[in-house]
């Protein structure tokens, strides 16, 4: 079963982060769905319900369906608009959940490596890609992402789009150092490149956050005959990171004039401005999506969104919406709903070596879906092959030989 596991989940992570074959094959895209499939069916039929950690992820599973359907009776308009929509949020739950947890208990080292060098294979071609359509010949920008950002082409490799390549890249840093403790080399720089090269800004912004995080995560440092204890300062920080990152969100989100997140964040802000739509939201499948629109969903009744971007969410954006993840579920799901949500993908860690980590784990999952949506590929499944639950792997049981430790 280990190396069925393995195997998938390494054919899952080359599958997603060569998207750009769709291009010329377009069934390619539905194979990480049918992978998925398996790998959940996998998962259901392996899982220990014995284990100290399986109940609380039950719980918090079973709170949330229950919220959904209070939700869905409370706020109801259209089954089929639900149905749809639901099947947005359910496939970063699968995915988190089951690819977690099939992680936690199958993933070798030998996989990891794999999958850590195909980042660097994918990032190093970015770069000729940059440089290439930059600087020698742009007129193959038809067979990439076609992304630009102030006159200049952002790479994106084979994954399709640019914030796949900056997501890819950035995990890609976290497993060399994490995972298999490599020192800064040219690996490193070739993956900041990459990063860099992507253009994306938000996920560039964590590059800072996480080498503040690696010098603060030391246990202590002396100064003046004095020990100080870092570790403190990062989590008095941590409330301050997040609060920054939001509002940096924010104003990404409204900063570009032409950008169907500014028309939502800005016309749909005053919905949540009502008691029962903060708490208990719109109702799923009502806000910010394709759905929303076929199914003439009344929330837009209450508010001014051009007709031209409605028209957008119907085709261009209809698989991920506004894109902003976080805004649209919280106008659908409501603070309660929301705060459920996010409690199944990132359950409370009690494993107190990896607590500095998963907090930062934390920051990323959270605030990433403050600008972008949470199913992009491969970012949705490379963090929970690599760090399920947002644990780094035991390294003494699983990862590492006799010799090596």
């Amino acid at each position: 079963m280990k190396r069925i596991v393995n195997f998938l989940l390494l054919l899952t992570f080359f599958v997603v982060s060569t998207q750009a074959i769709a291009n010329f094959w377009p069934t390619y895209l539905l194979i990480d769905d049918f992978i998925l499939v398996i790998l959940v069916l996998i998962a259901v039929f392996n899982i220990d319900f014995n284990s100290s950690y399986s109940p609380k992820k039950i719980l918090y599973a079973l709170s949330l369906i229950i919220f959904l359907i209070f939700s869905f009776l409370y706020n109801f308009y259209s089954l089929p608009a639900f149905f749809l929509k639901s099947f947005y949020y359910a496939k970063p739950l699968f995915i988190f959940v089951f690819i977690s947890y099939l992680s936690s208990q199958f993933i070798t080292r030998k996989t990891i490596v794999l999958i850590y060098n195909l980042i660097v294979v994918l990032s190093c071609f970015s770069l000729i890609e940059f440089y290439f359509i930059n600087y020698v010949d742009n007129s193959y920008v038809q067979y990439l992402s076609m992304s630009w950002r102030f006159g200049v082409f952002r790479a994106s490799s084979l994954t399709g789009h640019p914030i796949s390549l900056a997501t890819m890249s950035f995990v890609g840093i976290l497993i060399g150092t994490e995972i298999l403790k490599k020192k800064i080399s040219l690996i490193t720089l070739i993956l900041i490149l990459a990063l860099l090269a992507s253009g994306t800004r938000f996920v560039i912004v964590y590059l800072p956050i996480y080498i503040f995080y690696r010098l603060l995560i030391v246990s202590s440092v002396k100064f003046n005959r004095v020990h100080y204890n870092t570790r403190k300062l990062f989590l008095a920080s941590y409330p301050l990171i997040f609060i920054s990152l939001f509002f940096l969100s924010t104003y990404i989100n409204l900063k570009d004039a032409d950008n169907l997140r500014r028309i939502a964040l800005i016309e749909g802000a005053p919905l949540l401005l009502t008691p029962d739509n903060f708490i208990l939201g719109t109702g799923i499948g009502s806000f910010g999506g394709a759905e929303s629109v076929k199914y003439d969903s009344p929330i837009y009744d209450e508010i001014n969104i051009p007709e031209r971007w409605i028209d957008i969410m119907e085709t261009r954006n209809k698989k991920v919406g506004p894109e902003n993840f976080f805004f649209v579920a919280l106008v659908e799901f409501g603070v309660v709903g929301l705060f459920l949500y996010f409690l199944v993908l990132v359950p409370p860690n009690n494993n107190r070596k990896t607590s500095y980590f998963f907090l930062f784990y934390v920051l990323v999952v959270v605030s990433f879906s403050f600008v972008y949506p949470l199913n992009i590929l491969p970012y949705m499944y490379l963090i929970n092959i690599v760090f399920p639950n947002g644990n780094k792997p035991n390294l003494n049981s699983v990862w590492v030989s006799k010799k090596e430790v």
